[in-house]
């Protein structure tokens, strides 16, 4: 399977061997730091020891890319960068600020290269780039705010498929699309009938994307299908042919209606889901409060939007701050109690020590007296022993 698109592989295979083997001596004489090539609107380099390319698509200063189940979208002006990771199942975004505004062009496609090749951003202008990625499960949002780039946490076992997400708006939007032509009597009834049996149920992942794609603010109006069964009815009227020939275009209708309305929702909902972009001044602010590498997680049940959840792992990140303070404070007063017995028993045992000398040096006085009474008693004439 390739890790390309469909289009950027179709490019390579209609590429002559010369052309190819012209970009791979090309990519051969780069540094080892930097092994691509930008030819047209093309970037290539070497993936899975298979050459690659990927469509460098610009608007607006926007580039926009698809690349080994992940879509990356870069603002070079703002410096925001949005990824989601279909293969990892999360969304991530990080900025880094106007660096590329006005930069060299060599130097923005080694930016972009280290996105599609998921390399650890190191630095960008003397600051560290950290970025948040957030994986939906059943039970909570996780948050893993860590270094840009390579991601070294852990996913979380029960992270929902964001394919499957996908999958299943489309099912629950091609339902409301047929359900519009239910009117009888159907032109459409035979292909809508075929369409339904097709349908199964949906997963536990597919069930939280049409959960999400209702919380997601954007234009979700499908077209007026109420006279269209009518019209189409009216237009076959008397045609001589009947049956298969009205059922498959009825289906190729509905195949069309789908084709030209789903992708798009679809897309809306993968780039901006439970409004991710409206939360860029929280995330924000969460990287300028806490600068370690850590897991959040968001328990406000069914999340309504990023910003909900982002507040919920603030909140959850500053009662682990007072924790941490508060334990600190414990084991500092403790390590203070230890300490002062240490030092009352140091004091007693050193008591205990001058005592002893008090004790001693009031004996030798007692000795040297007795002793000099016993000089005087020298000539006695019942001599007494010596004290020792």
């Amino acid at each position: 399977m390739s890790i390309s698109t469909l289009e950027a592989q179709k490019h390579l295979d209609n590429m002559s061997e010369l052309n190819k083997n012209s970009i791979l001596t090309m990519i051969g004489n780069r540094p080892l730091i930097n092994p691509f090539v930008v030819y047209c609107i093309y970037i290539y380099f070497i993936k899975c020891e298979k050459l690659v390319c990927v469509e460098l698509q610009e608007q607006n200063g926007v580039f926009f890319l698809w690349f080994d189940n992940q879509y990356i979208e870069f603002d070079r002006m703002s410096g925001n960068c949005f990824i989601v990771n279909f293969s990892r199942n999360y969304w991530e975004y990080f900025s880094v600020g106007d660096h590329y505004q006005n930069g060299n062009p060599n130097v923005l496609h080694c930016f972009l290269y280290k996105l599609l090749i998921q390399e650890r951003i190191n630095r960008v202008s003397g600051r560290t780039i950290r970025s948040i990625r957030f994986h939906f499960t059943p039970n909570c949002v996780v948050g893993h705010l860590e270094r840009a780039g390579g991601s070294t946490l852990k996913v979380p076992n029960d992270c929902l498929s964001i394919h499957e997400m996908i999958c299943g708006i489309k099912q629950f939007m091609m339902a409301q699309i047929t359900s519009s032509f239910m009117r009888l009597p159907n032109f459409f009834l035979r292909a809508i009938q075929d369409v339904q049996r097709a349908q199964c149920s949906l997963s536990v992942s597919g069930k939280y994307g049409v959960g999400m794609f209702l919380q997601t603010q954007f234009d979700k109006r499908l077209p007026a299908f109420g006279m269209m069964s009518k019209l189409m009815m009216k237009l076959f009227v008397g045609f001589p042919e009947k049956g298969y020939f009205e059922k498959s275009v009825a289906t190729g209708f509905l195949r069309y209606m789908s084709s030209s309305i789903l992708p798009r929702l679809c897309m809306d909902f993968t780039k901006n889901p439970i409004r991710f972009r409206d939360a860029i001044p929280e995330l924000n602010d969460l990287f300028d409060s806490y600068h370690l590498k850590t897991r959040l997680v968001s328990n406000c049940g069914f999340p309504i939007s990023i910003s909900s959840c982002v507040k919920d792992m603030m909140d959850a990140l500053r009662e682990r701050d007072e924790s941490c303070e508060e334990r600190r404070r414990k084991e500092l007063e403790e390590y203070c109690r230890i300490e002062e017995e240490k030092r009352q028993i140091e004091a007693s045992i050193q008591e205990f020590r001058n005592g002893l000398k008090e004790v001693d040096t009031e004996f030798q006085k007692t000795k040297r007296r007795v002793n000099e009474l016993n000089k005087i008693c020298e000539d006695s004439p019942k001599k007494k022993p010596k004290l020792e």
